[in-house]
């Protein structure tokens, strides 16, 4: 009974977390032109999960909001000056459409 559990607990795979030390290792390994594919496989050898090994590939994404906002009320606001003198839209359109773009971009943060 005895070797029955030690046998069955020696199948069970052990589950390495992974460091913030190894994680930043990972990067400058990408950064320095370390083949990706090669680097998942030494990790998955080494005992690490696929879902720790993503963490470490995950692509920052800009906030760009705030220079929506800047420069869609800058536009705006410009462009209406330029529908009184010059009867042109085209600046007003374009400080809507980076307006439009601010707040589509603030409703995804707030559901994040």
């Amino acid at each position: 009974m005895f070797v029955i559990l030690l046998s069955s607990y020696s199948n069970k795979k052990i589950q390495i977390l992974i460091t913030p030390e190894k994680m930043n290792e990972v990067k400058r390994k990408v950064k320095n032109g370390y083949p990706i594919g090669e680097l998942k496989n030494e990790l998955l050898a080494a005992g690490y999960t696929k879902e720790e090994i993503a963490k470490c590939f995950e692509i920052h994404k800009a906030d760009m909001r705030s220079w929506y906002l800047f420069f869609g009320t800058t536009f705006f606001i410009f462009g209406i000056g330029l529908i009184v003198i010059y009867e042109n839209i085209l600046m007003l359109v374009a400080g809507v459409i980076l307006l439009l773009l601010y707040f589509k971009e603030s409703k995804s943060k707030e559901n994040i």
